[in-house]
């Protein structure tokens, strides 16, 4: 007999990849003109971000890009700031390491498409989830 709480999805970290994402934003920051709409346009309103902090930064850089102001660290960590989320998010240190964390924008759609294939296999495991969870209710009547 197989243990089926042995192999529960939830003993598992979801796939994710920390490294693409702090890439797209590191991009952004870099080059926000033409990466920005980029990343809008790939994404979406799909959550792709697994860190937390990551979504609440690129909120933060598409409503600025959206009021027409400046996309860079400084005006970043100022609406992040403004908003009270600066030290959610790690702080002005967190924020200036996504910039040093990759040399140019020129390797965006790499880490587009890592962070586009993590999440779509975050989604497929919570479809999952739900089957099971109902085939168990269901078998339960």
């Amino acid at each position: 007999m197989i243990d089926l709480q042995k192999h529960r999805p939830l003993d598992r970290v979801p796939p994710h990849s920390i490294e693409a994402e702090q890439g797209v934003l590191g991009s952004v920051l870099w080059s926000a003109k033409q990466c920005l709409n980029e990343c809008v346009v790939r994404f979406g309103q799909d959550e792709v971000w697994y860190d937390l902090r990551h979504q609440v930064i690129f909120k933060a850089m598409t409503e600025l890009a959206h009021a027409m102001k400046p996309v860079e660290v400084v005006s970043v960590m100022q609406h992040l700031k403004d908003a009270g989320t600066l030290e959610q998010i790690g702080g002005i240190a967190y924020l200036s390491s996504l910039q040093d964390a990759v040399p140019s924008a020129a390797n965006l759609s790499y880490y587009l498409d890592v962070m586009t294939e993590k999440a779509t296999a975050r989604k497929m495991i919570r479809l999952c989830e739900t089957a099971m969870a109902k085939a168990y209710t269901a078998a339960e009547i």
